[in-house]
């Protein structure tokens, strides 16, 4: 099966798996405003976590990226997140920034460490300090990077 095609496919699963049908994407396109308002800040707070991290630090610099790079990538992540119509273009596009990052030697873990940063700063900073909506997203994530680095081990 061509690459797109599993993409694609992927990304149609990864929907209907975590339940993003259009009017989970209405609400997302509704707390766009709020979020990009907020924008520099959190991707300040997203980057600053992620760079606290040495193999995370090291792996943003093996991809080409130094600070002012990955704080772009952040930024237009963060807009693709909160104004994508998560329809076929912009799956293959966030497919396609996950294969640029892992092309370039970067470890697996890390779109999901970017994600998860840019996720947890963004309802911390929206909605406050929702200590069980926080630490669930966290935990969430969490596994999400444990698993990651299985892949990566085996891979």
């Amino acid at each position: 099966m061509p690459i797109k095609d599993v993409i694609l496919r992927s990304c149609e699963e990864a929907r209907a798996m975590l339940g993003i049908d259009e009017e989970t994407v209405r609400i997302v396109h509704s707390s766009s405003a709020d979020v990009l308002a907020r924008r520099d800040e959190l991707v300040s707070r997203a980057l600053e976590s992620l760079l606290k991290i040495e193999r995370c630090s090291e792996a943003l610099r093996r991809a080409g990226l130094d600070e002012a790079k990955a704080a772009r990538l952040l930024n237009y992540l963060l807009g693709m997140v909160v104004q994508g119509g998560y329809d076929e273009r912009h799956c293959l596009n966030v497919a396609r920034l996950g294969l640029i990052l892992l092309r370039s030697g970067a470890p697996a873990m890390i779109p999901f460490s970017v994600m998860m940063a840019l996720a947890t700063q963004t309802i911390t900073a929206l909605f406050g300090n929702i200590t069980q909506v926080t630490a669930m997203v966290r935990a969430f994530a969490w596994h999400s990077l444990v698993a990651a680095l299985g892949y990566e081990l085996v891979r």
